[in-house]
């Protein structure tokens, strides 16, 4: 990119995520589509994804040939930050510069042939997903071909793009999380620049890539494709993925509250389960706990079976949040609470309040699209969310430090605890045999924030060993970013960047703020 000609005056507009929790100004939002020059939308799905990238390459070239520098402070404007459903509570959304609109891009493809694989790869449980299509419609697509998405997260608002990149999970300790059914990935990085990442080996043939994306540049490299995994938008625009699905499967559903005292011996993990009364070997395991009374706790456990789940049971309009918990939710029945101090949050009406969310239920099915309670159509109030990672075996003693800063600090908010496997994804916050996600949702407020940020900091002064979600509030910093991940997990990211964007101008190209504070972008801001 050529040294900026010309300089103007900054006038930018604002921009809110979902969650209404970060606001910025940005210099120009664009809507991306699958339309032609003619604004028509073609017959053909190939037709269609190949509109989808060459849209985004259209208008990377228009801000490349522009290379503006605005006259202004702080952020670095001349960015671009590709923004789906704007779920994430983080800052990882930041961008003072340009924001691609990219659910309009909500391709999928679940009939591929035999042909577009290499030779001995075919699987008709492989589809093809573009960047804009929300894990609701995914969901949707699948179950009609009987397929189901090993796991997803506590809602099923976000775009797949946005899910997959910051590492979304569920409960699924038998699986783990989203980015870990991803077989290839097509990535966008400049206006004459593309590419199809896999693994070492090649799943789809050069003919599935010449009809879908012709001209690609094709990259078969394990680390690459690990560190592109969960990337959040700084390696470029991701424009699509191949993902392995399971057969169409059902959730058998047991949730009951249990005493404290019983339950604590299973919040290492589950494999003390049947004392709890429940089966072993759960698909989905989860503890929810509301730090003032702390007398009995919520406990949700899923089995998988396969087939369609025809008597599934219906997610009842007043109790959304008793399937799976998009606890996030919870602050729409929290908000009248925020002034409360910590002796009121003691009282009955509290208690009855956040856990009379949940209902207890023994037996019956859902879908594995009907996990969790949330849909992107449901109105979300303001809020904010914390999602921290611990290996298992430590996850007492987390819990502990929780509640002794929830009792110094109070916050109108409760705790998650959700069982995944390791990801393979470089940077995801999974990082431990056996991760514990610990989720603390909670009302927006001042009161939160502090809440948050002590924890943070007694988490350190004790040396807990913890990472973040990407997509949610967290205090990642150049200073700690070596605490939270490996020095070498670190270093195979960047080396991975450096690789895809192989030029200081695009990396920046592809920063925010977030970036550079991480220490992630090196190239300055």
């Amino acid at each position: 990119m050529a040294k900026a000609i010309n300089q103007k005056k900054l006038v930018r507009k604002p921009w809110k995520n979902r969650h209404r929790n970060l606001e910025y100004k940005v210099v120009a939002e664009f809507d991306a589509h699958n339309r032609d020059e003619n604004g028509l939308l073609p017959g053909t799905q190939p037709a269609r994804f190949r509109n989808g990238y060459k849209v985004l390459q259209g208008k990377l070239a228009e801000i490349e040939a522009a290379n503006i520098e605005y006259e202004q402070e702080g952020d670095p404007v001349h960015t671009v930050r590709a923004i789906g459903a704007a779920w994430s509570l983080s800052e990882v959304l930041a961008n003072a510069g340009y924001v691609f609109n990219t659910k309009p891009l909500n391709l999928i493809v679940t009939d591929l042939r035999e042909g577009d694989f290499e030779a001995g790869k075919f699987s008709n449980k492989y589809i093809l997903a573009q960047c804009g299509a929300s894990v609701k419609e995914i969901n949707k697509r699948v179950e009609e071909v009987d397929l189901g998405l090993f796991t997803t997260g506590a809602s099923d608002g976000q775009t797949i793009a946005g899910a997959i990149s910051t590492g979304t999970h569920g409960a699924a300790l038998q699986f783990g999380s989203m980015p870990d059914y991803v077989l290839g990935i097509h990535l966008v990085t400049a206006s004459n620049q593309h590419f199809w990442i896999e693994g070492n080996e090649k799943t789809m043939s050069q003919s599935f890539l010449d009809e879908f994306m012709p001209g690609v540049q094709r990259m078969n490299d394990d680390e690459v494709f690990h560190a592109a995994l969960v990337s959040f938008g700084s390696f470029g625009i991701v424009h699509g993925y191949l993902l392995a699905c399971d057969d169409v499967y059902k959730l058998k559903v047991i949730k009951k509250f249990l005493p404290w005292d019983l339950v604590k011996e299973c919040v290492n993990g589950p494999a003390n389960i049947e004392s709890l009364g429940l089966p072993p070997d759960p698909y989905h395991f989860e503890i929810d706990v509301f730090p003032y009374k702390m007398e009995t706790v919520y406990v949700q456990a899923m089995y998988k079976e396969y087939g369609q789940a025809e008597n599934r049971v219906p997610m009842p309009v007043e109790a959304k949040l008793s399937s799976g918990l998009d606890a996030i939710r919870l602050v729409g029945a929290l908000n009248n609470f925020i002034g409360m101090s910590k002796e009121l949050m003691d009282c009955d009406l509290i208690e009855n309040q956040v856990m009379g969310q949940f209902k207890e239920k023994n037996g019956g099915y859902m879908a594995p699209r009907l996990e969790f309670g949330g849909s992107e159509d449901d109105r979300i109030e303001p809020a904010m969310s914390c999602e921290l990672s611990f290996n298992a075996n430590n996850a007492l003693a987390a819990l502990f430090q929780v509640l002794a800063v929830a009792q110094a600090k109070p916050f109108m908010g409760i705790v998650a605890l959700r069982y995944i496997k390791q990801s393979k994804a470089t940077l995801s916050f999974a990082r431990f045999p056996t991760t514990v996600a610990m989720e603390l949702p909670a009302v927006g407020s001042k009161r939160t924030k502090r809440f948050y940020e002590r924890l943070w900091k007694e988490l350190d002064e004790r040396n807990f060993d913890f990472a973040f979600h990407w997509g949610q509030m967290n205090n990642i910093r150049a200073e700690n970013m070596e605490r939270r991940w490996r020095p070498e997990q670190v270093q195979a990211w960047k080396a991975a960047r450096a690789v895809l964007l192989p030029t200081g101008e695009q990396r920046k190209l592809f920063s925010n703020a977030f970036l550079v504070a991480a220490g992630l972008q090196e190239d300055g801001g």
